[in-house]
């Protein structure tokens, strides 16, 4: 009988808890959809997929399955990578290499503009 109520108690907070992540997910594509700036939206993105990342582990707990944190581990790096690659596109305007002439000159205007005014 132990062994149940603990079964029961587990559903009913794991569903709970993927209840609550749907409702923040909502929250943040409305503010994807309406955020003022492009940041605003980067941002809500990112929740999006933070969400995402704990929906697969909260499954991974629920089914049994070690495996799904490797996933939500690799979904989470995927996830930074494309963040730092969105802001560096709205940094540089490119995705180029570092040592391209166009970043190099707007490095330089950013270091120095401050400097010469």
């Amino acid at each position: 009988m132990l062994l149940e109520i603990n079964l029961i108690t587990i559903s009913f907070w794991t569903g709970s808890g993927l209840l609550i992540l749907g409702l923040a997910a909502l929250v943040a594509f409305a503010r994807a959809i309406q955020g003022p700036t492009a940041f605003d939206r980067l941002l809500a993105i990112n929740i999006i997929g933070t969400i995402a990342v704990l929906v697969v582990c909260l499954y991974g707990f629920f089914d049994g399955r070690p495996a799904f944190l490797d996933i939500a581990l690799l979904y989470a790096f995927i996830n930074f990578i494309a963040t730092i690659a969105v802001l560096r596109f709205f940094r540089f305007g490119t995705l180029g290499e570092e040592g391209s002439a166009a970043s190099k000159s707007r490095e330089n205007d950013d270091i120095w503009g401050n400097l010469n005014d």
